[in-house]
């Protein structure tokens, strides 16, 4: 088979809130053109943008524009088609104040496996470095944050259209402000829709 290219821009909204307080919502845009190389598509070759206008409910010098650009690669092999990911992706957030505007840069490897009864286990990391455009108050120097995430899970297909997915995610912020400095640990279920 010859190799494919298709291109795709999907529009997304969300909101976030906790309990009854809303939080932000985001609208955007998502860009991105694919590559695939070799008889069944073994290799793709992708390149993936967003341009994303964040509302924050209550912080008004936080709204802003948050743009990003990436190139991602993933394999397939054997016969369920288990595949490795990598990736980088460079953004900036535009925000009114230069306080929470950030260059970013992020990278990523993952993996998942084809397991028997419509099963897959997946794994990924993440690692991101956040340079921001002005010093904060009361911050002691430039803040500039590192983050590293691991996230392990399950997925099963329930039926040829929709599933349920398992996961923990264990993320570990530093910054050279300590009061951004955190660790998380997150377990999500959650069902999903594909058609």
């Amino acid at each position: 088979l010859a190799d494919r290219n298709y291109f795709e821009a999907p529009l997304r909204y969300a909101h976030i809130s906790i309990g009854q307080n809303s939080l932000v919502d985001m609208y955007g845009i998502h860009p991105g053109f694919m590559f695939l190389h070799g008889a069944r598509g073994e290799w793709r070759f992708g390149t993936l943008t967003s341009i994303e206008k964040r509302d924050y409910a209550s912080l008004d010098d936080r709204d802003g524009v948050f743009v990003s650009a990436g190139e991602m690669m993933r394999y397939f092999f054997g016969e369920k088609r288990h595949s490795l990911l990598m990736g980088i992706i460079l953004s900036h957030d535009f925000t009114k104040s230069d306080v929470y505007a950030y260059n970013g840069r992020e990278w990523q490897l993952g993996a998942e496996f084809k397991l028997p009864w419509q099963v897959s286990t997946y794994g990924r990391v993440r690692y991101v470095n956040l340079s921001y455009k002005e010093k904060e108050m009361l911050s002691p120097s430039d803040r500039n944050d590192r983050q590293s995430q691991y996230t392990i899970g399950l997925s099963k297909l329930i039926t040829s259209w929709w599933g349920v997915d398992l996961n923990y995610q264990s993320t570990d912020n530093t910054s050279t402000f300590a009061l951004y400095q955190y660790d998380r640990d997150v377990v999500t279920f959650s069902t999903f829709c594909s058609f």
